[in-house]
């Protein structure tokens, strides 16, 4: 009988090693660290432990930079660039991944009194980037299409610039931001900086003056016609147009009565 209690007590101690050493792999690998440097001759170390990002400068103590993180994905979980110039790199930590997105927080890094001190920026960033024009670029998916919002550097401050939201296959809308708060935007083909326009392609197109079949007029343009585009609502469904006729018209009309291929040359019946 002890000959037989020992071996169950050895079974059971290498099923017991058998569930511990892969655990202990995988919280080590949960908890893996990154190393990089922030500036010269300063390396920072950041590791993911739970949901939350740690880090540290040489052997001090870590400190939390942020938590409410879910972890998984392919994407990288840290990228460090110097995105407002000032020869420190700052941090981006993701935070989560949803489909094709990689969502992250960003952490910019500045020297004060002889110490880094981070400060969280208030915009969430879709897989951070420089683009050949030297702007940080997000770019966040939006069912087949992508978002793109790009950033740049005034007085050593970060702030967006502009935003391309994709209104449907042939055209977005660009937003650009102003330092006083202002915006402007405009429709343009995607993917350009052309102004976008489109052909009548209804027999009769009664004008409305709002987004809606409900608010229609009696003045109408025909088919061939062309026009600019000034606006969209109703996740593309309706959009603003401006005839250039005897006079100069605008009206909402319904996507089913424009057309977006060849609008440069509109042909009519």
């Amino acid at each position: 009988m002890k000959y037989l209690r020992g071996k169950v007590c050895l079974f059971s101690l290498v099923l017991l090693l058998q569930a511990v050493v892969p655990y202990a792999s995988q919280a080590e690998e949960y908890s893996k660290t990154f190393e990089a440097e922030l500036f010269e001759n300063n390396r920072i170390y950041i590791k993911l432990v739970g949901d939350k990002y740690l880090y540290r400068f040489g052997e001090v103590e870590w400190r939390v930079l942020k938590a409410g993180v879910i972890e998984g994905g392919g994407g990288k979980e840290v990228i460090l660039m110097d995105v407002n110039k000032n020869h420190i790199n700052d941090v981006f930590v993701k935070l989560f991944e949803s489909g094709a997105n990689n969502i992250y927080a960003l952490f910019i890094a500045s020297k004060k009194n002889g110490a880094v001190v981070f400060s969280e920026y208030e915009e969430l960033f879709g897989s951070p980037y420089i683009n050949d024009r030297g702007e940080l670029t997000s770019v966040k998916r939006d069912g087949p299409f992508s978002v793109i919002e790009t950033y740049m550097i005034e007085q050593g401050e970060l702030h967006r610039n502009q935003t391309r939201e994709p209104i449907n296959s042939d055209l977005e809308k660009v937003t650009n931001f102003k330092r006083q708060g202002k915006e402007e935007f405009s429709i343009k083909f995607l993917g350009t900086n052309i102004s976008a326009n489109a052909c009548v392609d209804a027999s009769r197109a009664y004008l409305s003056n709002s987004p809606s079949a409900a608010d229609v007029t009696k003045a109408y343009i025909v088919k061939g016609d062309r026009v600019s585009i000034l606006d969209s609502a109703n996740n593309g469904e309706w959009f603003k147009v401006r005839y250039h006729g005897g006079h100069i018209t605008d009206g909402w009309l319904s996507q089913a009565m424009l057309s977006f291929q060849g609008a440069a040359e509109c042909m009519r019946d």
